[in-house]
């Protein structure tokens, strides 16, 4: 648990810092190339099309975490309120950074990239209490980190973040993840949903 206040008390204080240089201008020169590029060769409307995709994968998460977790209550409350409170400091950040300094930081951090690791990082650390074999067990984990990177890739393109915003999310994401995995990570082992059943262990003899 400590380690976990740590790796929280750390990503919030690089978070805040990359905030202020963003607003502060310093990483203009990272930013403004890559809108630029994005807004020449993306096709049109594909940015508000993939946002829209990226909130109804988010809705999936959502629903695949509450049903592994449907008998932990308290788990799912205190992940609900975590993630509510990841979303307002997404858009309290937007909000001032938009007023402060020319408005350079409107736009910090990538929400869809913090709402969608967030979501990805909880739901690999409630796979890892499924009683799976190794191999699937281990595959279903590096797909949900995968899942995680690609909400990030797809803000940078087709959505126009620059890559400040999106490692801004995934900071962010980091802060309000690691109390909740820990949270899940302290629970027992979950039942086997019906679906993976053919994943579960051999028994024994």
């Amino acid at each position: 648990m400590a380690r976990r206040r740590r790796l929280t008390g750390a990503a919030l204080i690089l978070l805040l810092a990359l905030w202020a240089l963003v607003a502060a201008g310093a990483l203009r020169s990272l930013d403004e190339p890559w809108r630029a590029w994005t807004e020449t060769h993306r096709v049109r409307g594909t940015s508000i099309l993939t946002g829209w995709l990226a909130i109804d994968e988010m809705a999936v998460l959502a629903l695949t975490l509450s049903a592994l977790l449907r008998r932990e209550p308290r788990t799912l409350a205190a992940l609900g309120a975590l993630a509510v409170g990841a979303a307002a400091a997404v858009w309290s950040m937007k909000t001032i950074g938009g007023a402060w300094a020319g408005a350079l930081a409107d736009n910090f951090p990538s929400g869809h990239t913090a709402g969608g690791a967030l979501l990805c990082g909880w739901l690999a650390a409630t796979v890892a209490r499924l009683p799976l074999r190794a191999g699937p067990a281990r595959a279903l984990g590096v797909a949900c980190w995968g899942l995680g990177a690609l909400f990030g890739l797809v803000a940078l393109y087709p959505m126009g973040h620059g890559p400040s915003e999106v490692l801004g999310g995934y900071l962010l994401a980091l802060a309000a993840g690691a109390p909740g995995a820990a949270l899940i990570a302290a629970g027992p082992p979950l039942p086997l949903p019906a679906a993976l059943a053919r994943l579960a262990p051999a028994p024994p003899g």
